[in-house]
Formats: structure tokens, sequence, C-alpha cells
């Protein structure tokens, strides 16, 4: 009897020592954080005190155990072993957490067993004994701050890297007792695994050979981390696309943080393909049908549907019970997040569930569906007509790569490679992928020009918090007062809310607000085919929007005490109405003249409204010029800063912009800026050729669209709304006294008139197109009528308008571009415009013109500037309406001054390299549809939809 109590004893103090453990040392509750101990493991104490708490109560009830029956003494002793095994698991595991962590806090210190540049590799216990170690890659590129991109000092680092692993580790490891279980992958961005190969690189390589030399590489370097003889393991705990997701597909496992929005292969966007193992090793692990709507359609995914489609191994837990850093203690971004993977790594290790994965047949999955004639050509179909709503048969890259990835899945493992890189080479070559990369490449630079902008001549005081500003990009640090609910200023406050910003929405009118709530509840559930989130879900999230009629009320709102808000900014959506506008600004700024107040006028220049207020307060008004605001549609702005607005402003706006997912472009001061400006003559020449009777409404937008815009003139004109484009017209005429619009004014208020809305979301709406809850139907039949009832008002009586002849494709294309070119010149020679570059991007991204080519300005370059006068000259005898103003003469390109330099070389853009070959448009080879494939199991598919067939018309004909 007395040997069961000093058992029990034992028991008693094991528990207690585990308990102490707990305390002391390097673990510790929540509650004692504030100790600040050298590592803080967070291990979930209050679970493991609550067992300690039980065991001792178990213990106690144990010594009386004259009071318990011998059964419930065995159940007690049960409980108990159980309870003591599982505590001292918990030891072990935190001695081991301690030591890995103690590797971890040292690695900036004693740095790593191998450097190379802007990759790191370092070796760490796996056990407790430390005699099984994983290597640990970790991607740094020193050329980027927040992201890893795969440049040339990139990709020589992790060749060498593997080769170090290769020839130190995995030969040493087999000559010594020293075990290596696996090699991880992983990245020292916080927020970036790899944002693929650097754009800007591609862009320079024109030569075949160098693109061949580029491709080839990067598939022998993902090529040899494949063949590695140990398990190769990705961690993906940042954005992974393009490249990035070619490497993590090079290993052999992949496992990723949850909540991940960003996973996926957008090359096809760039105008080429994925071409280091996309096309050939994503197909084969996730399935034909899966790959051919990711690939495709280049999309991102998120880490759960990455998951779902076994793109992703297995997502890791982030819960209390794992491992974390003392952030003070965390030098590097990626030894927050790394120690948790690891953990969760040992224990998938141990489960025996990780092992090399040596040939494709382990390390990919049979698929049931793709293997037949049958089943191939049912997916080329759906996934060519998927292609075509989109494409158009303009776009080469997204057809030539639907043959790739065919070729790609009926080929050998090894052959299957060369095909990939034959299609990415000849692709990379095309005019339509350097024009792609370089609208890339702007965007990013457009941001950080929008930054530098603002720093020039700068006071130290404005410097100091302009860094401030730029370093907290978070959209909730903005508050946000939106004035106006209408189409925009709705628009606009569900885009702010939906990235984070608080927001207040204020109208005058009660059914207004109510509109825009009804509105921005449809932008939050989605769609039937595309949902997003339940009706009540987003109700409950507007909840924090919000609205009101009283403007007093909603500036106090604004300006009230918090210490989330750093920024409060009043953007400005009101009616395009001077008086509107002024009358706004006064009531803001006169209530707290600190507040920044971003005007969204259309048309009106800034300075015209920034002279309603004092002297003091005109550093606080900026034109903030949104375009579509739905669901990031146009991710783009435009900044108009006066000479007066202030520094801190300018750099407070810009990053709200960036914070609501908007490229800021920073454009001058003057009617329309530079997108309405350019669009004006797109506009009116459009619909003077309608007006007099050159062309038909469907047939104009048919052209623009087969010559590369996204949609034609008159579908955007819808899109904008009747209202709003007549009254961004009226205000361009007046202020530029230029009489082209007078076609495109008199339809408009005539269609305004017969009560034409434009495109509308809800119910039935009529334009120059009709459509039905947002969806075009057709063309408005009334629109060819009342063209010809304004061309009669419009007219001069004592010398009527004639009515032209029907231009051809060729002679309607050029009067309309070469017209928005001629607009576009005058900008950049009044200084609106800073670049033809800045051009582009802003009617590319907002317009949708010309993106095959780089912009409008890029497609200028195509063809001689003395070619474009002479054709402007020779339709002017053919349109009744002069296409320009008298000055025509003198049009030149930026940097000639002079007619005689009209047959000069000199470009608009010249980023993008010329005399670049052109892919045929339309549908290339596809060679899975040859017939000589048919095989035992396509006829068993056919006598069985034969058999059924005959079927089912045997009982229709008894019925």
């Amino acid at each position: 009897m007395g040997s069961k109590v000093s058992h029990s004893c034992e028991y008693n103090l094991k528990a207690s020592e585990m308990a102490l453990a707990l305390k002391n040392g390097t673990i510790v509750t929540k509650s004692d954080r504030n100790a600040q101990p050298k590592l803080i493991l967070g291990i979930r104490v209050s679970a493991a005190s609550t067992i300690v708490r039980f065991a001792a109560k178990c213990v106690t009830v144990k010594t009386r155990r004259r009071a318990l029956s011998r059964r419930g003494v065995r159940r007690s002793n049960y409980f108990l072993n159980i309870v003591t095994k599982s505590l001292r698991r918990l030891v072990l595991q935190a001695r081991f957490s301690s030591s890995l962590l103690e590797h971890f806090a040292q690695l900036p210190d004693r740095m790593w067993s191998s450097t190379c540049g802007s990759v790191k590799v370092c070796d760490v216990p796996f056990e407790s004994n430390e005699s099984t170690k994983a290597l640990i890659v970790v991607l740094d590129s020193r050329n980027s701050k927040y992201v890893n991109i795969l440049d040339r000092e990139t990709i020589e680092a992790l060749a060498k890297a593997i080769q170090h692993i290769r020839t130190e580790f995995i030969q040493s490891s087999l000559q010594h007792a020293c075990k290596l279980a696996a090699v991880v992958f992983c990245s020292a961005k916080a927020t970036s695994f790899c944002h693929g190969a650097d754009v800007s690189l591609q862009q320079d390589m024109v030569n075949e050979e160098d693109l061949r030399d580029g491709v080839s590489n990067l598939k022998q370097l993902f090529q040899s981390i494949e063949d590695l003889p140990v398990p190769t393991i990705c961690y993906i705990a940042g954005t992974t696309l393009g490249g990035g997701l070619e490497l993590a597909l090079s290993c052999d496992y992949r496992f990723a943080s949850p909540g991940l929005k960003q996973i996926g292969l957008p090359e096809v966007q760039l105008g080429v393909i994925p071409g280091a193992g996309g096309c050939v090793r994503l197909p084969r692990l996730v399935g034909l049908a899966a790959a051919l709507d990711l690939i495709l359609t280049g999309k991102s995914i998120s880490s759960e549907k990455a998951n779902n489609l076994g793109i992703i191994t297995a997502i890791t837990t982030q819960s209390s019970s794992w491992i974390c850093i003392n952030p003070d203690q965390a030098r590097l971004p990626m030894l927050q997040s790394l120690p948790l993977f690891m953990g969760h790594l040992q224990q998938v290790y141990r489960s025996g569930k990780i092992a090399p994965l040596t040939t494709p047949k382990q390390k990919y999955p049979n698929h049931v569906f793709g293997h037949t004639w049958i089943e191939k050509q049912l997916a080329y179909s759906v996934a060519l007509k998927s292609i075509d709503k989109v494409a158009r048969r303009v776009y080469p890259a997204p057809y030539r790569l639907l043959d790739t990835l065919f070729r790609c899945w009926n080929s050998s493992y090894v052959d299957a490679f060369a095909i990939e890189t034959d299609t990415y080479v000849l692709l990379a070559r095309t005019h339509e992928a350097k024009a792609f990369m370089s609208l890339f490449t702007a965007k990013s630079r457009a941001k950080h020009a929008a930054f530098a902008h603002f720093q020039a001549s700068a006071s130290p005081i404005e410097s100091q918090s302009r860094i401030d500003v730029r370093n907290q990009l978070e959209s909730d640090s903005f508050r946000v007062l939106v004035l106006g609910a209408g189409h925009m200023g709705g628009g606009i406050a569900q885009h702010a809310h939906e990235c984070g910003c608080q927001v207040i929405l204020f109208d005058i009118s009660d059914d207004a607000l109510e509109f825009a709530r009804s509105r921005a509840i449809r932008l939050y559930s989605g769609s039937r085919r595309r949902p997003r989130m339940s009706k009540s879900d987003a109700e409950a999230k507007l909840k924090t929007l919000v609205r009101t009629s009283d403007l007093d009320v909603a500036l106090n709102l604004l300006c009230a005490q918090s210490n989330a808000a750093l920024h409060r900014v009043v953007i400005e959506a009101a009616p395009e109405n001077l008086d509107i506008k002024l009358k706004l600004v006064r009531k803001v700024l006169a209530h707290n003249p600190h507040v920044i107040f971003a005007t969204n006028t259309s048309s009106i220049p800034i300075h015209q409204i920034s002279g309603a207020v004092p002297d003091q307060a005109k550093s606080q008004v900026i034109g903030l010029h949104f375009f579509h605001p739905e669901g990031n549609i146009t991710p783009v702005v435009e900044i108009i800063p006066t000479p007066e607005t202030s520094h801190s402003t300018g750099q407070a706006v810009t990053a709200l912009a960036v914070a609501m997912k908007k490229v800021p472009v920073v454009v001058g001061n003057g009617p329309g800026f530079v997108v309405n400006n350019v669009c004006s003559a797109w506009y009116a020449s459009a619909a003077a050729i309608v007006v007099f009777g050159g062309s038909s409404v469907e047939r104009v937008d048919q052209t623009m669209v087969e010559c590369g815009c996204i949609s034609g003139p008159f579908s955007v004109l819808d899109s904008i709304t009747i209202s709003t484009a007549t009254m961004v017209c009226e205000s361009m005429m007046s202020l530029v006294g230029d009489k082209n619009g007078e076609p495109l004014l008199a339809l408009l208020r005539a269609m305004l008139a017969k009560g034409y809305t434009g495109r509308s979301s809800v119910g039935s709406s009529k334009g120059f197109y009709l459509y039905r809850d947002g969806k075009s139907i057709g063309i408005n039949p009334e629109i060819k009528s009342l063209a010809q009832v304004v061309r009669v008002h419009i007219s001069n009586p004592g010398a009527p308008i004639r009515r032209m002849s029907q231009l051809s494709k060729l002679d309607l294309a050029d009067y309309i571009l070469f017209t928005t070119i001629y607009q576009a010149c005058k900008l950049l020679d009044n200084g609106v415009a800073s670049s033809a570059q800045d051009i582009d991007l802003l009617v590319v991204l907002s317009m949708g013109i010309l993106p095959r080519y780089g912009g409008i300005m890029a497609y200028a370059d195509t063809f001689k500037p003395g070619h474009i006068v002479n054709r402007l000259a020779a339709i002017r005898e053919l349109v009744p309406f002069p296409p320009t103003s008298s000055d025509m003469a003198n049009f030149t390109p930026i940097g000639c001054n002079t007619a005689d330099n009209f047959g000069s070389n000199r470009r608009f853009r010249p980023d993008i390299p010329d005399n670049l070959p052109s892919l045929p448009k339309g549908v290339g080879p596809v060679s899975i549809l040859c017939p000589n494939g048919l095989g035992i199991a396509d006829a068993a598919i056919a006598a069985s939809i034969a058999i059924l067939g005959g079927c089912t018309f045997g009982l229709m004909a008894k019925l």
C-alpha cells in the first residue's frame, strides 16, 4: 500500500515539475509577456495548465484509494498515464522548439552556413537530439525591398545555393551520421514568397538566343531542385505568382499560410506563357480542366482554393499552440512565421508523410479526365469559347497557350518542356508582349514617380511627415468623407470601405443614400455566377459605413478624435457644377482648415475650385479623379495638384490611392486633365461619323475592338452614363472653346431628352445600346433616327451639312485614332502630361484604348508622323466636319519642333522595341484536333452515347 502511495506522489511530483517548466524557462503565458523573456514560446498554456490541474486532482483522488473501488483505481491510473505522456511530449516539444528558436534568433548574427547574395542557406536541428537537420533556403532579393523577383542575381544565387547543398550537405550527410531530413524554401520578405521573373529583364530581351538561354537556365535550375534526393518543401507565406509558383511546383511538397489571396500564373496577361515548367507541372498536378481554368485566365486564387485543387499540400495552422518569436527579437520578417511552420513540419515528418519524390509517377496523381480524344475535344471547345469572350481573336497569346497546354499534356514529361520553351520564345518577341510588359513596369514606376513628385523642394518638416505617410499605407489609417452618393460617389465610398478605410457617405437626398446602400450590397454580394458573400453578411459589413444627409454631422464625424485615423480626407463627388463644388469646399475648409479636400471633378481646373478658399487653406485642395470605381475596374486615378498644394497633402492623397489599390499618376492642371481631354477627341470623332452618316454605332465600336481596344467609345459612354457624359462635355466645350464636340454634345442632349440613361446595373435601360440588368442585349434602334435629327439641328439653315458616304474600316480607324493622337500631342506640348508613357498608362487602364500596342502613343510609333498628318488631311475631305482645329499643320511629336523633322526616327515610346514580329490574329494550330488519336476508350464512349440516344428516342416515340 505504501508503494502505491509513493507511486501517486511520483505522479504528483512530475506534474509539478511540468507545471514549473511551463511557468519558467522559455515557456510563458500570455499574461506574463510583460516580463519580456528572451524567447516567447506561444504554446497554448491555458490548455496545458488545465491538464496539470486536472492531473493533480486525479492524484488527490487516487490517494484516497480506500474510498475507491479497485476498478476506479485502475481507471485513474490509466488516465494519469495518458496525462503524463502528453505532458512529457509537451516538454520535449518545448525543448526542441527552444533549441530551434535559439538557432533562428542567432541567424542574423552568425549569418548562414552559405550566403549567395540574394539567397541564403542555413541548417537547423530537426529533432531534439540534433542528429537530424533540415536546410532552409531563404529568398531575399537585394534589388527589391518588399518583394522577391527572379532577376539575374537571384537566379545565379539560387543556382549556387543548390549546388552548395548538393556538394556540401547531401554528400556529407551520406558520409557522416547526420541525417538531412528536408530542404525548405521560404522567403525573407513579409508578404512575398516570389513575384516571378523580372519583367523589365524580359522586356529588354529581343534576341531569340537571349530569350532561349534565359528561360532554359531557369528551367535547369528548377529541374535541379526537383532532382534533389531529399524531400524538397516550399513554404509559401506571401504572394506567389509566375516563376514563384513554378519554383514551388518543382518542390515535392508545398505548404501555405492561411488567408493568402495571390497564387497563380498570370503570364498570359503579359502576352507570354509560363515558361519555366508551369505548362507542364501544373496540369499534371491538378488535372487538365483545372489547369486550363487557371493558366488561360491568369487569375490568382487563395491558398484555401489552391489546397482544394491540390496545388498546396496542406495549409499550416497558425494557432496559439505553435511557436512565435518576440517581434523585438525578429530582425528578419520571415523569423516571425518560419518557426511556426517548422514546428508543424516536424510533426508531419514524424508521421512519415514526407519522403523524396524522385519520379513524375510518384509526384503527380493519376487523373481520370483528359486522356481520351473526346474528353480533350470537349475541354478544348469549352476553353476556346471562354477565351473568345475576352481575347476576341485579337490577342495571340491565349490561343498559343491553349495549343501549348494540350501539346504538353499529350507529350512525355521531358519533351513537354521543349514545347513550352519554343512557344515562350515565340511569344516573348512579339510586339504585344513587349507592350503588355511596358504597361506592367509603368504601373510600378508611376507609384514611385507620384511619391517622388511631392518630394521635390519640400521643407524638412514636410519631408519627415511624407516619410511617415509613405510608411503607413494601410487603409485603416484613413478616414474618408465622400460628398455625393450618386453613381461615382457611391462607388468610391463602397470601394474605399472594401479596402478597409473608415468611410462616411453624405448626400442631401435620403433616396440617393438608400440607392447607394443597395448598390453597395449588390457589389459586396456579387453575381449569381460569382457570389462573394451572402446578402446578410453584406448588410452586416455595411454597418460600419456611415450614411447621413446632414453635412455638419458628417464633418463632425470626420473630425472626431481617434487614434486609428491618421489622415482625414474629403472626396468631393458632386455633380459637375462649379457652383456646387465651390459651396462644398468653402463649407468643409471653414469647418476644419486642416482637412484634405480632394475633388473628383472630371473637367474643371482645380485652381478654379481652390480659389474659393482663403490662401492658408489652399494647400489642402487637390484633384483626385476617379473613373469607374465599381470593383476596381479602372485601377488608376489622376492626381492634380495646384501650385499652392502642399507636399504633405499630395503625399497623403497618393498614399490613399495606393491603399485603395489604384495606380496614382500626377498630371497637370488643365481642362479635362489627361484622360478626359484625350478621350474627348475619341468620343467626338466617333460621334461626328455617326451623326453625319459615315457609319453606325455598332460598326464604330466593332472597328475599335478589332484595332485592339477593350470597348468602343459608345459602349464606354453608356458605362459613364449619359447624364455624366453630357455634363462633362458641356464643361469641356465651355472651358476649351473647341467646336469639334458639337455633334457629340447635341447627340447626348437629344438622348437625355428622350430619357436615355446609359447602362444601369438594375432593370432595363437604354443608351447607345439596350441593357437588361447591366448586360447589353443589342443596339438601340432609335439612335440612327436620332442622329439624323441631330444632323439637321446642328446644320446652318443657309448651308445644311451634307450626309457623308460610308467610310471604310481603315478610314474609320484612322480618323478616330489619329485625331486622338493629335489631341494627346497637344497635351504633351502644353505640359499637362509629363510623358507619353503617362498618357498610355492612363488611357489603357481607364478606357482600355489599344492595350495591344501599349497605348495610343505607342500606336503612333508604328506610323511616321508625316503619315498621320497626311491621313488626317485626306480624311478631312470625306468628313463634312473638321476633325481638328486649324493648327493641324503644326502637329509634331514630342522633341520635334518643325515639320522638317517629320521624317526623323524619334519615337514617343522608346521603351518598346520597334521592328518586332506580330503573330497573326485568331486561333493557332491545335494538334489534338487531329482525329488520329481516337482509341478504344473513345469508341466505348461514342457507343454509350449512341445507345443512350437510341433508347431516348425510342422512349419518346412510345410516349
